[in-house]
């Protein structure tokens, strides 16, 4: 016993000498960790994280601070000067403004501060981080990929690098997969479409398994599938919906960037397997921008290799809004997210439905009536795509605005032969399949049975219903089945009704018959095609109507019809010929469920035909129509009709742009335009009511539109005579200047112009015999050759346009001779082309060709032509087969191309100018086409005549935002902005003038206000917008210069800061702000007032000449064109700003800011538009300069 005593105390004595391994850490050695980003969406992960017991061993506080512009006031009070980690993401500059006093105190203390979006190489490591050996790129990861588990290592590998011992094993971070396909009850992201169905298909956990005999619905989320605790709800939301209904569901990634670099295909792998979709339509969630966010030509064409519907579910960002207050208001998206809809409509993405908010948080949090409506939406099409034609229910509304047999068919403001019209889709879908039973022969027959049987009557008139309902081709409804549906809508809707009304069934159509009520619905019945006339607004149906102030809810017998349409005739489709759906009471721009027409068309594709020069705006955003447009007749153009044509643009900006100011200044220019033509009188216009006097000038210009018509009324599927196409083809060589670049140098054609000059008294003679020899089959060269004796190419490129334009209005389709003149043509120009790091250039294949092949150039473009463009063969193949492989490893300076690559964009741009006539107008197609749920490609609204690329119509029409910016209105605001802010300036700085000012731009801003921010960069710089007679910039000469001495006051300099999505979407005005500069820097000013673009500009280039004085890497006009470059974004597939600044306090840079930030971002050029510039050096130059 003893012995084991005196053991025992050895072996406490021994434990107690030896050191203490791996003790944990005191407080005061313990870590502290400051996580700042503007999304809080991961916010229980990394709380739990911190929880963790074995964190808290080594960490005292890991705090998440969410910060965003709104947070920011004079009572901010955030320290982080004793925290011995500060990481920072998605920080905006005014964020990272305010935190710079503390952020720069935590360094001086020893902080180590961690940016987790950096991008530059010459930045890879953060100075004061890595003299504690951290590896960015590893910390990166874990804050990547966020997870509890990946949150918790990031702690005890920080703990690790601030030399604490950490006994605990530290696992490298968890990635999963960011880009695939997901599904809440799988534990993997599937890369591909084959590997997501082999699970799909076999699954046994209890949940939905892949039926084959039912559609299959696409989900593309909002990004990448790396902050599922941010966008996981609303993904999870539509899965649920969509199989609890019995559908399948694909919900995968579409991103551009690295992937798509790597793997071009890498995105349709999501919904193709063996190039075939097995998606039925898609639910596109909040894009934001466009499709394909560096190119909307390559999201087109995504999106017709996708081939289905794909419907816009949006997202607002907005945090300050919540589920219960986004249902109160009444605009469906704030005008501040409008871009939301603006964007996707430009790549005919249809649909725009509000499904989620933020709900006063950073989750994106659905709002379950609405994810249930999209899906039934997008159910509704996907069904319409699988159906068989012969089954197909489809119903064909029709203009019928007044009670009685008058104005049946099309409303007359469209320029529709509605009953030929009508009868020609008919016989097409007949010879598709549908079954349409027995057709009247010709559309006299058919005008004489929708007067005869397919009309409203009034109230005014019970015995002729009582007629009407006895005649035939009606449907009677009882109204006790009405009054059941009726009683299912919301109690408030009910009482919208009654209020208006009266009770069920109201007086409107009801016909009483063996003492039972019914509904009278005209129905006049073509095998499965219904034809009904549109229910009766009913504004003139009733005294109490007629008196009554405010919105107008459907009448009991408008909600009868469309109850019909849904549950008794269980319709498939809504086809109406004409629609009043759209201004029903509702939301502004994107439909709330319970809103009338969304309970109106409940779950039904809606599908609308439109004249070409309507935009559609508002069937697209409040009646969530398809729409497809058909040619107008051609109208005489009046003298007034240049004003008149303004006027209806001003109009429009007033409408689309939501910024209150814009619109203010809009209704000024609208003011001066009708003054101009004395409206202001004649239609006695009280400017106290706007929107009153707006709806009187846009009766009054349709009144003028009406009254000119020498070409009667359009057909659906017919052409334009041979002679109307002539008289139009000349109204628009007159009327279109074509923008045009010949060995880089600008050009405007106009043939009238270019004739003129040439052959002076002749020219209109000369003309009328081009066009002849046009209009006989013969090639462009050999007109003007004919007709002038010479050759001459600005004749034979506004010639080449003709010819499109003229295939374009009729449905022949061109001659291979046509094909080759006119890809022969237009291959000597310079075309707009696009490289892989969205950088722009002009070339034209002539110069290609000759740096290829020059003995036989002229011969290659021949064979060129007539393989790719004529024969459609692969370019690749035929470029290689005629210059062989080295054509693809000879690099352009310019472009970083090869040749090779080169030829094949200027070949793709041309073949796409003459493909679309390969498919000529055809409206029906593609009415067809949208019937089979197939994507619509978007086209150009407007003027046949005033917009050359309108043609060919049966496109969905999009207007072409981007050379609208900045508006005239928008210019205008600018110029004031300007002016008030060189005023301030003076106020404070004992009169001296600013000399340079710094702007961000970003997309939705330009979108919301039509350009302001630009309007005021170019009234700084003194040059103005060059626009046309229909509001667009001109895209050759889109700017003139300011003479001095009206601008009286210095040029003063800008430096532009863009957006990612700015960059995408707005290259154009990137382009032309730097054109700005250079016209600024270049101007033959005198010396009365300074010129600080030109100082600046001229010592940014002598900086450049002596740092690159012993190099070859710039020519002089390089480093000239340089010194006028001013705008800065973010490099290719960045969208975020904040790091750059966050850098410059870590580095104690002691000049602004701006100057590290710039050098770590592409400087946008008019030489190449994205480089990236190298090094700092250039940037430290521009920076302190400019």
């Amino acid at each position: 016993m003893r012995k084991i005593y005196t053991l025992f105390v050895l072996l406490i004595l021994l434990v107690s000498m030896m050191p203490a391994v791996n003790a944990d850490p005191d407080d005061d050695s313990k870590i502290k960790v400051a996580y700042v980003n503007s999304d809080g969406s991961i916010e229980s992960l990394y709380n739990a994280a911190a929880q963790d017991d074995i964190v808290k061993k080594y960490v005292s506080a890991a705090e998440l601070i969410v910060l965003k512009d709104s947070d920011l006031g004079e009572d901010l009070n955030i320290d982080l000067s004793d925290y011995d980690f500060i990481i920072l993401e998605h920080l905006t500059v005014v964020v990272i403004g305010a935190l710079e006093a503390t952020l720069t105190e935590a360094s001086d203390n020893g902080a180590s501060i961690i940016s987790m979006t950096q991008t530059s190489a010459a930045y890879e490591n953060i100075e004061d981080v890595t003299s504690k050996n951290i590896t960015v790129e590893g910390i990166k990861k874990y804050m990547t990929y966020p997870s509890e588990g990946n949150y918790k290592n990031l702690f005890l590998t920080l703990a690790l690098y601030n030399g604490l011992s950490v006994s605990e094993t530290i696992a490298a971070a968890v990635e999963t997969d960011v880009y695939g396909i997901y599904h809440p009850d799988s534990d993997i992201v599937f890369s591909n479409a084959s590997e997501y169905m082999e699970w799909y298909t076999t699954r046994e956990d209890g949940g939905h398994v892949f039926d084959p005999n039912m559609p299959t619905i696409g989900v593309i989320p909002s990004s990448v599938m790396n902050k599922t605790e941010r966008d996981s709800p609303v993904w999870d939301a539509f899965v649920e919906s969509i199989e609890g209904r019995g559908y399948n569901v694909v919900v995968g990634t579409y991103i551009y960037g690295a992937r798509t670099a790597i793997n071009e295909t890498a995105n349709r792998d999501n919904f193709m397997i063996d190039d075939e979709v097995i998606v039925d339509s898609i639910i596109a969630i909040s894009r934001g921008g466009r499709f394909f966010s560096t190119s909307s030509d390559m999201g087109r064409m995504e999106l017709e290799n996708l081939g289905v519907p794909v419907l816009n579910a949006i997202q607002l960002y907005d945090t300050s809004l919540t589920i219960d207050s986004w249902r109160e208001m009444n605009d469906g998206v704030i005008a501040g997210e409008l871009y939301q809809l603006a964007f996707a409509e430009q790549d005919g993405i249809i649909e725009p439905i509000v499904v989620a908010v933020k709900d006063d948080g950073s989750t994106n949090t659905p709002i379950p009536e609405q994810i249930e409506w999209m899906t039934e939406r997008a159910i509704g099409w996907a069904v319409l795509g699988a159906k068989s034609n012969e089954d197909k229910k489809i119903v064909i509304p029709y203009y019928a605005a007044d009670a009685g047999k008058s104005n049946v068919g099309s409303d007359p403001d469209y320029y529709l032969n509605a009953p030929e019209s009508i009868l020609n889709l008919l016989k097409a879908m007949e010879e598709a399949g549908y079954d349409v039973g027995d057709l009247p022969d010709t559309a006299d027959e058919l005008k004489d049975i929708l007067v005869e049987y397919g009309y409203n009557v009034g109230t005014w008139a019970p015995g002729e219903l009582e007629k009407r309902a006895e005649k035939g081709n009606v449907t009677l409804l009882p109204v006790d089945e009405y009054a059941a549906y009726f009683e299912m809508l919301p109690a408030e809707k009910q009482a919208e009704v009654k209020d208006l009304w009266g009770e069920s069934p109201g007086d409107i159509m009801v016909y009483k018959s063996d003492g039972e009520q019914y509904f009278v619905i005209p129905t006049i019945q073509f095998g499965n095609v219904m034809l009904t006339p549109q229910p009766l607004r009913g504004r003139d149906q009733s005294e109490n109507a007629l008196n009554h102030v405010g919105s107008y809810p459907p009448t009991h017998q408008a909600l009868a019809v469309y109850y019909y349409i849904n549950e008794v005739y269980e319709a498939d489709a809504l086809l109406p010929v004409w629609s009043n759906l759209g201004v029903m009471p509702g939301n502004q721009a994107s439909l709330a469920a319970d809103d009338w027409t969304a309970l109106m068309i409940q779950d039904l594709p809606h599908i609308h035909m439109l004249p070409m020069d309507a935009t559609g705006i508002t069937d697209k955003r409040r009646a969530n129509m398809l729409v497809i447009d058909f040619l107008t007749p051609y109208l005489m153009p009046s003298g007034l009709y240049g004003e008149l044509s303004e006027l209806e643009s001003l109009i429009y900006d007033y409408e689309q742009f939501g910024d209150e100011e814009v619109k203010s200044q809009t209704i000024e220019l609208i003011k001066e335009t009708c003054e101009s033509l004395g409206l202001d009188t004649s239609l006695n216009l009280n400017w106290e009511n706007t929107d009153t006097s707006v709806s009187k000038i846009k009766s009054h210009l349709s009144g003028i539109k009406s009254s000119y018509i020498p070409y009667g009324d359009h057909v659906l599927g017919v052409a334009p005579t041979e002679d109307q196409i002539y008289s139009m083809t000349s109204s628009m060589l007159s009327y279109n200047t074509f923008d045009v670049k010949i060995n880089s140098v600008d050009f405007n054609l106009n043939l009238d112009d270019l004739l003129e000059e040439k052959f002076g008294s002749e020219a209109e003679s000369i003309k009328e015999e081009l066009l002849d020899e046009i209009f006989e089959g013969n090639t462009v060269a050999d007109a003007v050759l004919n007709v002038t004796g010479s050759r001459d190419s600005h004749i034979e490129y506004t010639l080449a346009m003709a010819i499109i334009y003229k295939l374009g209005l009729g449905n022949e389709i061109p001659t291979d001779e046509q094909i080759f003149s006119l890809a022969d043509t237009l291959l000597s120009f310079d075309v707009y082309i696009q490289t892989a790091t969205s950088t722009y250039y002009y070339r034209n294949l002539d110069d290609e060709l000759y740096q290829l092949y020059d003995e036989d150039a002229d011969e290659m473009k021949k064979e060129l032509i007539i393989n790719t463009i004529v024969n459609g063969e692969d370019p690749e193949e035929t470029i290689r087969n005629l210059f062989g492989d080295s054509a693809y490893s000879t690099v352009s300076s310019d472009t970083k191309l090869t040749y090779g690559e080169d030829v094949e964009r200027v070949l793709m741009i041309v073949n796409d100018q003459i493909d679309k006539l390969k498919n000529p107008t055809n409206e029906i197609e593609s009415l067809l086409n949208a019937l089979d749920a197939k994507y619509i490609p978007t086209g150009q609204t407007g003027d046949p005549i005033q917009n050359f690329e309108a043609v060919p119509t049966g496109r969905n029409p999009v207007q072409d935002d981007s050379r609208l910016i900045p508006t005239k209105a928008a210019y205008a605001i600018g110029q004031k902005l300007a002016d008030t802010l060189i005023l301030t300036y003076q106020e404070n700085n004992s009169d001296a003038y600013p000399e340079k000012v710094a702007f961000l731009l970003w997309a939705v801003e330009a979108a919301r206000t039509g350009g302001t921010s630009e309007g005021e960069i170019f009234s700084l710089l003194g040059v103005e917008p060059n626009w046309d007679a229909n509001g667009r910039i001109n895209n050759s000469t889109p700017l003139k210069l300011i003479s001095a001495e009206e601008l009286g006051r210095p040029r003063i300099d800008v430096v532009v800061e863009t957006s990612g999505s700015y960059r995408d979407s707005y290259s154009r005005q990137i382009l032309w702000i730097n054109q700005a500069v250079r016209m600024a820097a270049e101007a033959p000013d005198s010396d009365e007032y300074p010129n600080y673009v030109k100082r600046n500009s001229d010592a940014i280039y002598e900086a450049l000449k002596e740092e690159y004085k012993d190099s070859n890497l710039y020519t002089d006009d390089e480093l000239r064109e340089l010194s006028y470059a001013r705008v800065f974004g973010p490099p290719e597939g960045e969208y975020t700003r904040e790091l750059k600044i966050l850098q410059a306090v870590v580095l104690k840079m002691k000049s602004t800011l701006l100057n590290f930030t710039f050098s770590v971002w592409a400087l946008y050029t008019a030489w190449k538009s994205a480089v990236k510039l190298f090094g700092a050096f250039l940037c430290r130059v521009c920076c302190k300069v400019i």
